[in-house]
């Protein structure tokens, strides 16, 4: 089975991918669907500094904490250019939107 990490687009949220990820998880693959700090369920987190680095931080997090491999990501809007940043973090092969052979080289700037 797949793991797939899906990121919303701008003012949006991971409840954004709520029946898709069920449908997904149907299947038995592995779906994560984080909300990127200062938005949806978590704008009360919303202050100056937040930008787009927090926002690659916040994918970090998840590929990091949870320990994932393999990982197909689908983004929405302004989460399209995310990956590119995250690149930029892991060694990987990217191959039509999928992360693989994922290993961290250092988290942070």
């Amino acid at each position: 089975m797949a793991t797939f990490v899906f990121v919303h687009g701008s003012w949006g949220g991971g409840f954004q991918w709520k029946e898709v990820a069920k449908l997904l998880r149907s299947y038995g693959h592995d779906v994560y669907t984080p909300t990127l700090t200062g938005l949806g369920e978590r704008k009360h987190l919303s202050h100056p500094a937040i930008g787009f680095h927090t926002h690659v931080d916040d994918i970090l997090g998840v590929l990091e904490y949870e320990d994932l491999e393999n990982v197909v990501r689908t983004t929405l809007q302004s989460g399209h250019l995310l990956p590119y940043s995250i690149k930029r973090c892991y060694e990987q092969e990217m191959l039509d939107g999928q992360f693989t052979k994922l290993k961290a080289v250092g988290i942070g700037r």
